[in-house]
């Protein structure tokens, strides 16, 4: 059973880190005005943006290809050469 927060109705996440580190992040975030979870949340949204961004960059380059690739006609496709070999006598 996963256990969800009351306030926010979001899911614990279970995350290893260093004591030492944890700490220290808690001083940064304070001197930011934030807890841990709201800052550890900005930043995943943030990397969810920069994801959807470079993401629909590449989406928009594929259709700029496409629109075009479509613009010029295609070439007509080359007919196969077809050898034939005498029948062999037997």
């Amino acid at each position: 059973m996963v256990s969800r927060a009351k306030d926010t109705h979001t899911t614990n996440r279970v995350v290893r880190i260093d004591d030492e580190d944890w700490a220290a992040y808690e001083l940064a975030c304070k001197r930011k005005g934030l807890t841990r979870s709201a800052d550890i949340r900005m930043h995943i949204k943030r990397e969810i943006a920069k994801y959807r961004r470079e993401v629909q960059a590449e989406a928009d380059r594929w259709n700029a290809e496409a629109d075009t690739e479509e613009a010029t006609p295609p070439a007509e496709p080359r007919k196969k050469r077809v050898v034939r070999l005498p029948k062999r006598s037997g």
